[in-house]
């Protein structure tokens, strides 16, 4: 969520969905509204296991905050699904799968 409202300026809706799918999987899903990511920014996030941009250190963006998700998520044997389009959003999606009593 902080990523949402840093990289979006101007302001975006963001939603919380938390749903149990029926192959016994727990999906948590975090997304936005706001201006998004290229085809090309959406790729280096996905294939890297961290990223940085901008030449001056006190306005550099980093991936950090996924890198750590993505850790952690794969450390408790889920999955994290990133998407994006230009000025139609950002979406992270954590799938872990449940045992149902």
């Amino acid at each position: 969520m902080q990523s949402s409202i840093a990289h979006n300026p101007e302001g975006c809706n963001i939603s919380v969905k938390i749903s149990l799918q029926s192959n016994n999987q727990l999906s948590i899903e975090i997304a936005d509204d706001g201006v998004g990511l290229s085809a090309q920014e959406l790729i280096k996030i996905q294939a890297k296991k961290h990223y940085i941009m901008g030449d001056n250190p006190l306005t550099q963006q980093h991936g950090m905050g996924l890198l750590i998700v993505r850790q952690i998520v794969e450390l408790h044997g889920g999955k994290v699904m990133i998407s994006s389009k230009p000025n139609n959003g950002f979406c992270t999606k954590v799938v872990f799968g449940i045992e149902v009593a």
